[in-house]
């Protein structure tokens, strides 16, 4: 059988820190958390539980490489201005790791589905379909990248916004 690493996010985080049953299910595999989750667990009672189970908790950082890389795939699918610091560097530890993605955060999943990143949820809420910010063209309705000032097929730069299914 192959060993599961989790990479989590804060909010996975706390309910497994708050929530006695997560703790077979995530905490005797070992969780791997960044700094920046550590630095978001402000509550007394998560911060105790948090030092208590550092045994079972392991911080890293990611590479910048893996950051860069998911950067560039978040301006890609539109997912970049809803994602902060602390989103950017699970996910890019997630795919350095090539680990499984503990997020209840929709926008979350659909990069780390696009990236190729297998996700679990600690309460079961998932994403059906990875989708991608798109802009379809008014005049002709190609449908294209949102990194294009312009249509593709006729030079248009009237377009509206779409999402569409990530391939």
């Amino acid at each position: 059988m192959r060993f599961v690493q989790y990479v989590a996010d804060t909010s996975s985080l706390l309910r497994i820190l708050r929530t006695p049953e997560s703790y077979s299910r995530f905490l005797e595999r070992g969780i791997i958390v960044t700094p920046e989750v550590v630095d978001e667990v402000k509550d007394s009672v998560s911060v105790i539980m948090l030092e208590a189970l550092r045994d079972k908790i392991q911080v890293l950082k990611p590479s910048p490489e893996a950051v860069r890389k998911v950067l560039q795939e978040a301006r890609r699918s539109g997912d970049i201005s809803k994602l902060s610091r602390t989103d950017i560097s699970v996910l890019a530890l997630a795919l350095e790791k090539k680990a499984v993605l503990l997020t209840e955060d929709f926008t979350m999943q659909n990069l780390a589905r696009i990236l190729g990143i297998r996700v679990e949820t600690v309460r079961g809420k998932r994403i059906k379909a990875p989708r991608r910010k798109m802009k379809r063209c008014k005049v002709c309705g190609c449908v294209y990248p949102t990194e294009l000032s312009e249509c593709p097929d006729c030079g248009s730069n009237q377009f509206e916004i779409v999402w569409t299914k990530a391939r």
